[in-house]
């Protein structure tokens, strides 16, 4: 489940990077996975430069938000 957040960011990204996202995204909790400090129950998934801040909600996964790590 995505957050209207992270839909509008992932609209707004090329077709190719969005599918990458979306990839990694669909293998969790699999990947390069952290829990927050000082956050309750947020974790992080780092795909490249592209940092996915997400819950685990009633046994499902929610997508809170996606920014890039490093703008420039």
């Amino acid at each position: 489940m995505y957050s209207k957040k992270a839909e509008k960011f992932l609209a707004k990204l090329d077709k190719k990077t969005a599918r990458r996202l979306i990839a990694g995204i669909d293998k969790l909790p699999n990947g390069d996975v952290v829990k927050l400090r000082g956050l309750k129950d947020i974790y992080r998934l780092r795909i490249g430069d592209f940092r996915i801040k997400f819950t685990k909600e009633e046994g499902r996964i929610v997508i809170g938000e996606i920014n890039i790590a490093n703008p420039i």
